[in-house]
């Protein structure tokens, strides 16, 4: 049964719109498989340009590359964007954060919006070209998280 559902769901997928969707891009958690897996499989991938040529994902698909950024907020009200809050000890450790953020979005080339107060930053992703979310918005949440997560634990030694 699960397979025959994983089937609908990339046939569904693939012909959805103009666009063409390979099925290996679509995050579905397989049996045995955790979101952290699907985490690292996103940060292993490299944001593409797309410059409008594909459409947004659609909530079914959102919610499954969800699941591998599960700090993140999926917010739905017009644009579809990820949205987290991250919170620090100081003002400095908010702008090391934010100056990693930078240079994981000139690696990409996708660039969050961002809000810095005095110990928190709040990051806002989506794909303006296309005005909702892509696989890129993910890959970069994923990244994201991984930079926040290294920072955190160098701030315990």
């Amino acid at each position: 049964m699960r397979v025959l559902a994983t089937f609908l769901i990339l046939t569904t997928t693939l012909h959805a719109g103009d666009r063409t969707v390979p099925p290996q891009t679509l995050p579905l958690i397989e049996p045995g498989q955790t979101p952290e897996d699907k985490a690292e499989e996103l940060r292993k991938k490299k944001c593409l340009p797309c410059e409008g040529k594909v459409t947004p994902l659609t909530q079914e698909e959102e919610n499954e590359y969800a699941q591998a950024v599960p700090h993140w907020e999926v917010k739905r009200s017009g644009t579809h964007k990820l949205l987290r809050q991250f919170v620090f000890k100081s003002f400095q450790d908010s702008i090391t954060f934010v100056n990693s953020v930078a240079t994981i979005a000139e690696e990409e080339q996708h660039h969050p919006n961002i809000e810095i107060f005095f110990n928190s930053v709040i990051l806002e992703i989506y794909t303006h070209a296309i005005n909702g979310l892509s696989e890129n918005d993910f890959i970069l949440a994923a990244r994201i998280d991984e930079v926040a997560q290294k920072q955190r634990m160098g701030r315990k030694k």
